[in-house]
């Protein structure tokens, strides 16, 4: 099982205020890999969300496994980059996640690298 380096889960701890960046609960949290490892997914701070649950059978973490989860942006298919699919994030609306742990709004235009 991988583990998100400790650089990783300080960024998005602080992004999410140790709450879950999909229903706002206080958890407990679990970073879900948005792009998963079996997919190509990095353990990066854009492809990373805390999510309140245990695995992928218990609260947001579940949902992030399902077709609800994808349409949130919880969830990425391996031929998209994590970087250029917004998220539903509970505290900040519609967002797409940076590498620095800040979140930039869906209406900001983003540059593709």
């Amino acid at each position: 099982m991988s583990k998100f380096p400790q650089e990783v889960r300080d960024k998005v701890a602080h992004r999410s205020q140790l709450r879950c960046e999909g229903c706002g609960g206080p958890g407990p949290l679990e970073l879900h890999h948005r792009q998963y490892r079996s997919r190509g997914g990095a353990d990066s701070t854009v492809n990373a969300l805390a999510l309140c649950g245990m695995g992928n059978v218990l609260g947001c973490h579940a949902e992030a496994h399902t077709a609800a989860g994808e349409a949130k942006g919880w969830s990425v298919r391996s031929r998209f980059d994590p970087a250029t699919i917004p998220v539903i994030h509970k505290l900040y609306g519609r967002v797409y996640l940076c590498e620095d742990g800040t979140t930039t709004a869906e209406s900001t235009e983003r540059k593709e690298s």
